[in-house]
């Protein structure tokens, strides 16, 4: 996380206020990157605090955490045989055509 946006995290709104500024949007676009663990330990200390003083963000993050479990308990089909195969074809052309191109 960049410095600017270190600053901006420490003036986190209290416990009440509106959650509609863009600090509350921004800490939203970053949800996803916080639950899958993306982000530095820095940037998760400031997520973590703004979400447990911002009840707005609360919520959103608690919607998110309980999308993905139900994705996880309802996905549980294999992924197609051959999906694994395609994928692995796919990857060696883009590289084949990258050291083309060199």
């Amino acid at each position: 996380m960049s410095r600017e946006s270190s600053q901006d995290m420490e003036q986190t709104p209290e416990r009440g206020h509106a959650c509609e500024d863009a600090f509350c949007q921004d800490v939203h676009s970053r949800l996803h990157a916080f639950l899958d663990g993306e982000c530095d330990s820095e940037e998760r200390r400031f997520l973590e605090e703004h979400i447990h003083k911002c009840p707005q963000c609360l919520e959103e993050f608690g919607s998110e955490q309980a999308i993905r479990r139900l994705l996880r308990r309802c996905c549980q089909q294999p992924a197609p045989e051959d999906l694994r195969q395609r994928i692995t074809t796919r990857i060696r052309v883009s590289y084949t055509r990258v050291e083309y191109r060199r």
